[in-house]
């Protein structure tokens, strides 16, 4: 259904990317990447930081122009253990707690999603987790604003509502997921 509805859709995607950065930071967030959950096993934690870093270099440097849509899955593509994803943590509204090929990518949205709400661009595509099953170790974002997805069907999606290129960088550092979102000039 989402391959149909994309196909007649007037949506154009965002799919240029450059080494080179925009000059201006629009905002700036870290995530601790590694954390003690209870009763979570640490190895679908760390399978996490892989996948997570597979995720930085496929959208790291991505260029969102004016009028496009930036989609989490149409950049990072279908997470499978052929390109190097492992079984890390999910969380699904009827199972509760899993593990399945690519877990954990939804710390990476979370991280996008943070950067645009302190942006004004639009966000077209949201989708929460059904409910906050454990507390985060050392959390630093909002309670509330985590970003689920699933492939392909529950996607994070928004648009470039304003005059001027924009860009996500995104990378790990000293365990932890970084991101920045960045822009041509300040904006108002």
């Amino acid at each position: 259904k989402r391959n149909v509805k994309d196909g007649f859709s007037k949506e154009k995607i965002a799919k240029t990317f450059s080494k080179e950065e925009l000059p201006v930071i629009v905002k700036s967030h870290t995530s601790i990447l590694l954390r003690k959950l209870h009763g979570v096993d640490m190895q679908l934690q760390e399978n996490k930081v892989a996948n997570i870093s597979l995720a930085c270099k496929k959208i790291n440097g991505i260029i969102i122009k004016p009028g496009e849509t930036f989609s989490y899955w149409k950049t990072l593509g279908k997470p499978t253990a052929k390109k190097g994803f492992k079984e890390g943590l999910t969380i699904s509204t009827k199972l509760g707690l899993g593990k399945d090929v690519g877990g954990g990518l939804c710390q990476m949205a979370n991280m996008i999603h943070y950067l645009i709400l302190n942006s004004p661009l639009e966000v077209t595509e949201l989708h929460h987790h059904s409910d906050a099953l454990f507390p985060d170790d050392r959390r630093r974002v909002p309670f509330g604003t985590g970003t689920s997805v699933f492939y392909n069907n529950v996607d994070y999606r928004f648009k470039n509502t304003s005059n001027q290129n924009i860009q996500i960088l995104v990378w790990i550092e000293d365990g932890e997921l970084c991101g920045e979102l960045r822009s041509e000039k300040e904006f108002p």
